[in-house]
């Protein structure tokens, strides 16, 4: 009569994941802060939340759809490296912004760089990978038993 072992090594991991999607969501909502001096009316500060969760409604459907057809690790990998692109993304905002000042669209009585456009795209690119994740990490750690716990119910 063998008992069977557990690793923690995978929980961990998941739950670090997790970790990360949760301070990613936070840290999108506040780089809200800084357009809300910028732009005081509000609109295009809100969009960022907007294009944000727009990828958890557009794309959250994706997740599944992936693991059928290629299974739960290979869509975890796919999902990071789609936080991967959103992470780029921001990246190439603020280089645009940096490097091209004058770059800018007109919208009403504001002038809106091209990087922020660009960032709005990362940020639904964001939503997206989040949604990708808590699709497969849910099932992950619902399944996982560790010693002297109960499973999910």
């Amino acid at each position: 009569n063998t008992k069977p072992t557990y690793s923690l090594g995978p929980f961990v991991v998941l739950t670090f994941i997790y970790f990360i999607v949760g301070f990613l969501t936070t840290v999108n909502g506040q780089f809200q802060g800084p357009l809300k001096i910028a732009f005081p009316l509000g609109t295009l500060t809100t969009l960022i939340s907007f294009f944000f969760f727009l990828g958890y409604l557009v794309n959250s459907s994706l997740g599944s759809r992936w693991i059928n057809a290629y299974g739960y690790k290979t869509t975890l990998l796919r999902a990071l490296g789609v936080m991967t692109a959103s992470l780029l993304m921001y990246a190439l905002s603020s280089q645009v912004v940096t490097l091209c000042p004058k770059a800018c669209c007109s919208l009403g009585i504001d002038r809106v760089p091209y990087g922020y456009f660009i960032f709005l795209f990362g940020s639904f690119l964001m939503g997206t990978s989040a949604a990708l994740l808590q699709v497969v990490i849910n099932p992950y750690v619902a399944a996982y038993q560790l010693p002297h716990t109960q499973p999910v119910q």
